[in-house]
Protein backbone atom coordinates (compact mmCIF):
# COMPACT_ATOMS: atom_id res chain seq x y z
CA UNK A 1 0.00 0.00 0.00
CA UNK A 2 1.20 3.39 -0.60
CA UNK A 3 1.00 6.18 1.46
CA UNK A 4 0.13 9.52 0.45
CA UNK A 5 2.69 11.89 2.14
CA UNK A 6 0.31 14.71 3.71
CA UNK A 7 1.33 17.84 2.72
CA UNK A 8 3.83 20.26 5.14
CA UNK A 9 2.44 23.18 7.00
CA UNK A 10 3.44 26.09 8.93
CA UNK A 11 4.92 24.52 12.37
CA UNK A 12 1.33 25.37 15.03
CA UNK A 13 3.47 26.79 18.02
CA UNK A 14 5.12 29.11 15.47
CA UNK A 15 0.81 30.04 13.81
CA UNK A 16 -0.06 31.20 17.99
CA UNK A 17 3.09 32.87 18.27
CA UNK A 18 2.44 34.95 14.96
CA UNK A 19 -1.27 35.35 16.43
CA UNK A 20 -0.09 36.37 19.96
CA UNK A 21 2.55 39.23 18.85
CA UNK A 22 -0.62 40.62 16.27
CA UNK A 23 -0.14 39.23 12.99
CA UNK A 24 -3.47 38.68 11.41
CA UNK A 25 -3.22 34.93 9.68
CA UNK A 26 -4.45 34.14 6.30
CA UNK A 27 -3.38 30.76 5.49
CA UNK A 28 -2.02 30.19 1.84
CA UNK A 29 -2.58 27.03 -0.33
CA UNK A 30 0.67 24.88 -1.20
CA UNK A 31 1.79 27.37 -4.14
CA UNK A 32 1.44 30.31 -1.33
CA UNK A 33 -0.52 32.31 -3.56
CA UNK A 34 -4.55 31.49 -3.36
CA UNK A 35 -5.63 32.00 0.48
CA UNK A 36 -6.72 28.64 1.46
CA UNK A 37 -10.59 29.88 3.06
CA UNK A 38 -12.85 27.68 1.59
CA UNK A 39 -15.33 26.87 4.06
CA UNK A 40 -13.11 28.82 6.96
CA UNK A 41 -16.16 31.09 8.20
CA UNK A 42 -19.13 29.63 9.96
CA UNK A 43 -22.29 30.04 8.59
CA UNK A 44 -23.30 32.70 10.96
CA UNK A 45 -19.95 34.50 9.85
CA UNK A 46 -20.25 34.05 6.03
CA UNK A 47 -23.88 35.28 6.30
CA UNK A 48 -22.33 39.02 7.99
CA UNK A 49 -19.46 38.63 5.59
CA UNK A 50 -22.22 38.97 2.50
CA UNK A 51 -23.88 41.63 4.43
CA UNK A 52 -20.83 44.04 4.23
CA UNK A 53 -19.83 43.45 0.91
CA UNK A 54 -20.69 45.38 -2.18
CA UNK A 55 -21.22 42.17 -4.18
CA UNK A 56 -23.77 40.40 -1.80
CA UNK A 57 -20.27 37.27 -1.76
CA UNK A 58 -18.89 35.84 1.40
CA UNK A 59 -15.40 37.05 1.57
CA UNK A 60 -12.96 35.15 3.94
CA UNK A 61 -9.97 37.33 3.76
CA UNK A 62 -11.88 40.40 3.81
CA UNK A 63 -13.51 39.26 6.90
CA UNK A 64 -10.36 38.22 8.95
CA UNK A 65 -9.17 42.12 7.95
CA UNK A 66 -12.80 43.62 9.24
CA UNK A 67 -12.39 41.34 12.15
CA UNK A 68 -9.73 41.25 14.17
CA UNK A 69 -11.15 38.88 16.95
CA UNK A 70 -11.52 36.26 13.85
CA UNK A 71 -8.57 34.26 15.24
CA UNK A 72 -8.07 32.81 18.62
CA UNK A 73 -5.46 30.61 19.87
CA UNK A 74 -8.50 27.12 19.38
CA UNK A 75 -9.39 28.82 16.10
CA UNK A 76 -6.18 28.40 14.77
CA UNK A 77 -5.12 25.01 16.38
CA UNK A 78 -8.63 23.68 14.52
CA UNK A 79 -7.62 25.20 11.04
CA UNK A 80 -4.10 24.58 11.42
CA UNK A 81 -4.23 22.16 8.08
CA UNK A 82 -4.87 24.81 5.93
CA UNK A 83 -1.79 26.82 6.65
CA UNK A 84 0.45 25.13 4.04
CA UNK A 85 1.75 29.23 4.00
CA UNK A 86 0.94 31.88 5.64
CA UNK A 87 0.62 35.24 5.18
CA UNK A 88 -0.62 38.37 7.20
CA UNK A 89 -3.48 41.38 6.45
CA UNK A 90 -2.93 44.59 8.16
CA UNK A 91 -5.13 47.70 10.29
CA UNK A 92 -6.50 46.61 13.48
CA UNK A 93 -4.98 43.89 15.56
CA UNK A 94 -6.87 42.17 18.04
CA UNK A 95 -3.81 43.60 20.75
CA UNK A 96 -4.58 46.63 23.11
CA UNK A 97 -2.22 48.74 25.00
CA UNK A 98 -2.33 49.18 28.59
CA UNK A 99 -5.30 51.30 28.52
CA UNK A 100 -7.50 49.69 26.20
CA UNK A 101 -6.87 51.43 22.71
CA UNK A 102 -6.68 49.45 19.81
CA UNK A 103 -3.41 48.81 17.81
CA UNK A 104 -2.90 48.86 14.18
CA UNK A 105 -0.54 46.48 12.35
CA UNK A 106 1.67 48.00 9.85
CA UNK A 107 4.40 46.78 7.25
CA UNK A 108 7.23 49.40 5.26
CA UNK A 109 7.93 46.65 2.01
CA UNK A 110 10.96 47.71 0.52
CA UNK A 111 11.17 46.21 -2.93
CA UNK A 112 14.31 48.01 -4.65
CA UNK A 113 17.80 48.84 -3.65
CA UNK A 114 17.49 52.70 -4.02
CA UNK A 115 14.82 52.63 -0.83
CA UNK A 116 16.85 49.99 1.19
CA UNK A 117 20.25 52.18 0.55
CA UNK A 118 18.04 55.69 1.40
CA UNK A 119 17.14 53.34 5.11
CA UNK A 120 20.23 51.43 5.65
CA UNK A 121 22.40 54.64 7.02
CA UNK A 122 21.05 57.49 8.30
CA UNK A 123 22.59 60.23 9.93
CA UNK A 124 22.24 61.22 13.40
CA UNK A 125 24.09 62.80 16.69
CA UNK A 126 27.17 62.76 14.20
CA UNK A 127 27.32 59.14 13.70
CA UNK A 128 25.95 56.79 11.08
CA UNK A 129 23.33 54.46 12.52
CA UNK A 130 22.07 51.23 10.43
CA UNK A 131 18.61 51.60 10.75
CA UNK A 132 17.32 48.53 9.36
CA UNK A 133 19.55 46.91 10.99
CA UNK A 134 18.52 48.20 14.25
CA UNK A 135 14.94 47.34 13.21
CA UNK A 136 16.31 43.88 13.07
CA UNK A 137 17.08 43.91 16.95
CA UNK A 138 14.09 45.08 17.92
CA UNK A 139 10.90 44.38 15.43
CA UNK A 140 9.54 41.53 13.65
CA UNK A 141 11.51 41.64 9.73
CA UNK A 142 11.93 39.05 6.94
CA UNK A 143 14.30 38.69 4.45
CA UNK A 144 12.53 38.63 0.90
CA UNK A 145 13.67 37.00 -1.94
CA UNK A 146 15.18 40.14 -3.62
CA UNK A 147 18.63 40.77 -1.92
CA UNK A 148 17.22 44.29 -0.49
CA UNK A 149 13.98 42.98 -0.37
CA UNK A 150 12.88 43.44 3.65
CA UNK A 151 9.44 43.68 5.57
CA UNK A 152 9.46 45.83 8.83
CA UNK A 153 6.36 45.18 10.75
CA UNK A 154 5.39 47.77 13.57
CA UNK A 155 2.32 48.67 15.10
CA UNK A 156 0.57 51.95 15.90
CA UNK A 157 -2.02 54.05 17.58
CA UNK A 158 -4.32 54.99 14.58
CA UNK A 159 -4.72 53.50 11.09
CA UNK A 160 -2.36 55.86 8.37
CA UNK A 161 -3.36 55.74 4.29
CA UNK A 162 -1.07 52.92 2.42
CA UNK A 163 1.28 53.66 0.07
CA UNK A 164 1.20 51.60 -3.20
CA UNK A 165 3.93 50.92 -5.64
CA UNK A 166 2.30 52.75 -8.41
CA UNK A 167 2.58 55.74 -6.57
CA UNK A 168 6.59 55.67 -6.34
CA UNK A 169 9.08 56.83 -9.20
CA UNK A 170 10.61 53.70 -10.95
CA UNK A 171 13.58 52.40 -9.55
CA UNK A 172 12.61 53.95 -5.84
CA UNK A 173 9.74 50.96 -5.14
CA UNK A 174 7.92 50.56 -2.14
CA UNK A 175 4.92 50.09 -0.18
CA UNK A 176 3.48 50.87 3.06
CA UNK A 177 0.48 47.91 4.36
CA UNK A 178 -1.67 49.44 6.71
CA UNK A 179 -4.77 48.07 5.48
CA UNK A 180 -6.80 45.47 2.93
CA UNK A 181 -5.98 47.71 -0.11
CA UNK A 182 -2.75 46.49 -1.19
CA UNK A 183 -2.60 42.43 -0.88
CA UNK A 184 -0.99 40.85 1.91
CA UNK A 185 2.24 40.39 3.54
CA UNK A 186 3.88 36.34 3.19
CA UNK A 187 5.14 35.79 6.52
CA UNK A 188 8.18 33.20 7.43
CA UNK A 189 8.74 29.83 6.85
CA UNK A 190 6.34 30.12 3.73
CA UNK A 191 7.74 29.53 0.01
CA UNK A 192 7.73 31.93 -2.41
CA UNK A 193 5.10 32.63 -4.69
CA UNK A 194 7.15 32.50 -8.22
CA UNK A 195 10.10 30.28 -6.45
CA UNK A 196 9.04 26.82 -4.20
CA UNK A 197 13.02 26.96 -3.29
CA UNK A 198 13.11 29.95 -1.49
CA UNK A 199 11.90 30.39 2.09
CA UNK A 200 10.66 34.12 3.30
CA UNK A 201 13.20 33.90 6.34
CA UNK A 202 13.32 36.04 9.95
CA UNK A 203 16.07 38.17 10.65
CA UNK A 204 13.97 40.28 13.32
CA UNK A 205 12.64 39.44 16.24
CA UNK A 206 9.54 37.56 17.37
CA UNK A 207 7.86 40.00 18.73
CA UNK A 208 6.54 43.69 17.02
CA UNK A 209 7.56 46.86 18.57
CA UNK A 210 4.75 49.98 18.79
CA UNK A 211 6.29 52.89 17.10
CA UNK A 212 3.57 55.94 16.44
CA UNK A 213 5.94 57.86 15.02
CA UNK A 214 7.45 55.78 12.27
CA UNK A 215 4.92 56.30 9.63
CA UNK A 216 5.43 59.72 9.44
CA UNK A 217 9.63 59.25 9.33
CA UNK A 218 9.49 57.31 6.81
CA UNK A 219 7.40 59.10 4.55
CA UNK A 220 9.59 62.01 5.08
CA UNK A 221 12.85 60.21 4.65
CA UNK A 222 11.13 58.37 1.47
CA UNK A 223 9.59 61.51 -0.13
CA UNK A 224 11.93 61.84 -2.83
CA UNK A 225 10.88 58.10 -4.10
CA UNK A 226 7.03 59.30 -4.96
CA UNK A 227 6.13 60.34 -7.61
CA UNK A 228 5.36 64.57 -7.89
CA UNK A 229 1.51 63.48 -8.54
CA UNK A 230 1.49 61.67 -5.10
CA UNK A 231 0.32 64.13 -2.50
CA UNK A 232 1.01 62.96 0.42
CA UNK A 233 0.39 65.50 3.57
CA UNK A 234 2.43 63.32 6.30
CA UNK A 235 0.35 62.96 9.09
CA UNK A 236 -2.58 63.98 7.67
CA UNK A 237 -4.91 61.08 6.83
CA UNK A 238 -8.09 60.71 4.80
CA UNK A 239 -11.56 61.01 6.66
CA UNK A 240 -11.81 57.13 6.42
CA UNK A 241 -9.11 56.07 8.75
CA UNK A 242 -9.10 55.89 12.53
CA UNK A 243 -8.25 59.16 14.41
CA UNK A 244 -8.61 57.49 17.84
CA UNK A 245 -6.43 56.75 20.58
CA UNK A 246 -3.74 59.18 18.83
CA UNK A 247 -1.24 58.94 21.57
CA UNK A 248 2.18 59.84 20.66
CA UNK A 249 4.50 57.77 22.76
CA UNK A 250 7.57 59.39 21.50
CA UNK A 251 6.59 62.90 23.36
CA UNK A 252 9.13 63.95 25.83
CA UNK A 253 12.35 65.34 23.63
CA UNK A 254 15.06 63.49 25.57
CA UNK A 255 17.52 64.25 22.35
CA UNK A 256 19.24 66.95 21.05
CA UNK A 257 20.23 66.95 17.83
CA UNK A 258 23.54 67.87 16.92
CA UNK A 259 22.75 69.36 13.57
CA UNK A 260 20.16 71.30 13.12
CA UNK A 261 19.31 70.07 9.33
CA UNK A 262 19.10 66.88 10.37
CA UNK A 263 15.98 64.78 8.44
CA UNK A 264 12.67 65.19 10.13
CA UNK A 265 12.68 61.06 9.99
CA UNK A 266 15.79 61.29 12.27
CA UNK A 267 13.95 63.90 14.41
CA UNK A 268 10.59 61.26 14.91
CA UNK A 269 12.90 58.22 15.44
CA UNK A 270 15.79 59.79 17.51
CA UNK A 271 14.21 58.61 20.90
CA UNK A 272 14.14 55.27 19.74
CA UNK A 273 17.57 55.19 19.26
CA UNK A 274 18.69 56.29 22.60
CA UNK A 275 21.28 53.12 23.83
CA UNK A 276 20.10 51.33 26.67
CA UNK A 277 16.29 52.48 26.45
CA UNK A 278 13.73 50.47 26.23
CA UNK A 279 10.95 51.35 28.51
CA UNK A 280 7.20 52.89 27.60
CA UNK A 281 8.34 55.10 25.39
CA UNK A 282 9.19 52.57 22.56
CA UNK A 283 7.42 49.42 24.11
CA UNK A 284 7.48 46.02 22.62
CA UNK A 285 4.65 43.59 23.36
CA UNK A 286 4.64 39.59 23.91
CA UNK A 287 8.64 39.54 23.61
CA UNK A 288 9.53 35.97 24.48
Amino acid sequence: MTLVKEPETIPITTLIEYHKVGFKLVPLSRDSNIPNVHGLLTSEEEKRSREESTDDQGHPVNYIYNHPEFWTEDRVKKEHWRFNNVATTFGKTHLTDEKGAPLYLNVIDIDSKQVYDNLAIIRFDDKDRYFIDEMCKVTSVTQTRKKWGRHIYWLSHKQYQSIRTKECKVGCEFEIKTDNSTGLSTLPESIHRDDPNFHYQSIGRDVILVQDSLYDGLVKELTDSLRQNSDRNVGDNSENYDHDNIAIINNNNRISLAEPDISDMIAHLGHFYQNGIRDGNSRILFDR
